[in-house]
C-alpha cells in the first residue's frame, strides 16, 4: 500500500509541472478563475470519501484523476486547483522516511509556486493557510536529522505563508526564527551565519513592528541572536543577548520549560567565559533547582549544556567546577539510559580524567577544591523539610 501510495504521490509530482506550464506568465498577476471541470469536482469529492476512511491510496488515485480531468477541461484556472493540492499534500504518506517528507514537500513546493503566480485575494478563506503542515514535516525533518530538508520546509512554509497574506503577523516571525535555526545546522556554520542572522533580524523587526517585545518566542528569538555571536567568537554579544532574552522569560512567565531552562545553562556558561564564576553558578543551579521542582521539564538537552559546562569549566582550571558538572550529567544520563551512547562514554572519559586529576594533586590543593566542590553540591540551604528531601539529588550528586 505505501509502495502504491508513493508511486502515485511521484505521479502527483509530476503531473504538477503540466500545471505550472498553464500557469506560468512570468509575473504574478490578477487572477480570473474559471469554472473547475464538474468532473473533476466529483472525483475530489470521491477522494475526500476515502481519505475520510482512512484509504489514503484511493484518494490520491481519485485526486490524480481530477487534475487529469482540470487539464483536459482547461480549467487548471480554477479555485479547485490549489485545493485539489492542499488534498493531495494531506493523503500523502505521513510515515517520517526522508522518501514520504520529500514527495510531500515537494507538493507544496508546487503549490506555493502557483499561489505565488497569482492573485487570489477574494478567494483566501477557501486558501487555508497550510504553514501548520509544513510544520510538521519541518519536525519530522528534525526528528530524523535531515537539515536540509527541514530547511527546505521552512522555507516552504514561509512562501505558503506570504502567498496567503500571513505576512507581518506573529506567524510569519516564527517561521523565520524557524528558517533560521534550520540553516544554522548546516555544516561549516560560519558560511552561513549572514543568512541565519538575516533571517533572524527580519523577525525582530515584525516583532518590534507589532510591539511584541515581551512574547515568549521574541525571547527565543533573542536567545539565538546570542547563540549565533557565540559561534562568531563574539562572547560580549553572546552573553549580552542571553541575559536580554533571560529577562524577557522572567518578565512572560512564571513556568519553567525546556527551553527555559537551558538559556539558564546558556547564561551560566557565557557568564563564566566572561569572568563572572558567582553569576554563572546562580544561573547554574536555578536550573538545577527548577528540575528539581519540575519533574516535568523535558530533559533531552540537559546533559549537553551541563557536560558542556564541565568542559568549560575544565578548561579554565576550575576542576571542581567541572567534576560537579559532570556527575550532575552523569545521573542524567543514568535515569535517560543514555550512558552508552557516544555523549555518555565521552562524559564518563573526561569524568574519570578529572577526578584522577584532582587525585594527583598535593594535599593541601586537593582539599581546597574538594571543599570548593562542597559548594557547588550545595547551592541553597532547603527551605523545608520537602525542599530538603528533594534537595538530595543536588547535594549527593554523584557520590
Amino acid at each position: 500500500m505505501s509502495r502504491l501510495a508513493g508511486l502515485l504521490s511521484l505521479a502527483a509530482v509530476s503531473g504538477l509541472l503540466t500545471l505550472l506550464a498553464a500557469f506560468w506568465l512570468g509575473r504574478r498577476q490578477k487572477s480570473t478563475l474559471v469554472e473547475p471541470s464538474p468532473s473533476a469536482v466529483l472525483l475530489q469529492k470521491l477522494g475526500r470519501w476515502h481519505y475520510r476512511r482512512h484509504q489514503g491510496s484511493q484518494a490520491l488515485l481519485a485526486y490524480h484523476w481530477a487534475r487529469q480531468a482540470q487539464i483536459k477541461a482547461n480549467a487548471v484556472h480554477s479555485i479547485l486547483t490549489p485545493i485539489l493540492l492542499y488534498d493531495i499534500g494531506a493523503a500523502m504518506d505521513a510515515t517520517a522516511s526522508q522518501f514520504a517528507l520529500t514527495q510531500k514537500l515537494l507538493v507544496y513546493e508546487e503549490l506555493a509556486s502557483i499561489l505565488e503566480q497569482f492573485s487570489w485575494e477574494e478567494h483566501l478563506g477557501e486558501l487555508t493557510d497550510q504553514t501548520e503542515m509544513m510544520r510538521d514535516i519541518g519536525m519530522a525533518a528534525l526528528g530524523i536529522k535531515e537539515v536540509e530538508l527541514e530547511i527546505g520546509s521552512w522555507q516552504a512554509s514561509l512562501r505558503l505563508c506570504l502567498a496567503t497574506n500571513c505576512g507581518e503577523t506573529i506567524r510569519h516571525a516564527e517561521i523565520l526564527l524557524r528558517v533560521g535555526v534550520a540553516t544554522s545546522k548546516r555544516p561549516n556554520q560560519e558560511d552561513h551565519l549572514d543568512k541565519v542572522l538575516k533571517a533572524y533580524e527580519e523577525a525582530e523587526r515584525i516583532f518590534e513592528q507589532l510591539d511584541q517585545r515581551q512574547h515568549q518566542l521574541y525571547a527565543i528569538l533573542v536567545h539565538n541572536f546570542g547563540a549565533t555571536y557565540g559561534q562568531r567568537g563574539n562572547r560580549r554579544g553572546e552573553k549580552d543577548y542571553f541575559e536580554k532574552a533571560l529577562q524577557i522569560y522572567r518578565n512572560t512567565t512564571t513556568n519553567y520549560t525546556e527551553t527555559y531552562t537551558s538559556l539558564l545553562y546558556e547564561v551560566s556558561m557565557a557568564r563564566e567565559e566572561m569572568g563572572d564564576a558567582d553569576g554563572g553558578l546562580e544561573a547554574f543551579n536555578e536550573a538545577e533547582r527548577a528540575f528539581l521542582h519540575n519533574p516535568s521539564i523535558g530533559e533531552r538537552l540537559r546533559p549537553t549544556h551541563i557536560t558542556s559546562i564541565g568542559d568549560m569549566r575544565r578548561n579554565v582550571g576550575n576542576l571542581a567546577g567541572a567534576l560537579h558538572a559532570y556527575e550532575v550529567a552523569e545521573k542524567v544520563h543514568q535515569r535517560m539510559r543514555t550512558l552508552d551512547s557516544p555523549e555518555g562514554v565521552t562524559l564518563q572519559k573526561a569524568l574519570k580524567e578529572v577526578r584522577s586529576h584532582i587525585a594527583r594533586l598535593p594535599e593541601k590543593v586537593r582539599w581546597m577544591t574538594l571543599r570548593e566542590l562542597e559548594t557547588h553540591r550545595r547551592p541553597m540551604q532547603p527551605a523545608s523539610r520537602t525542599d530538603f528531601e528533594e534537595g538530595l539529588y543536588l547535594q549527593h550528586a554523584g557520590r
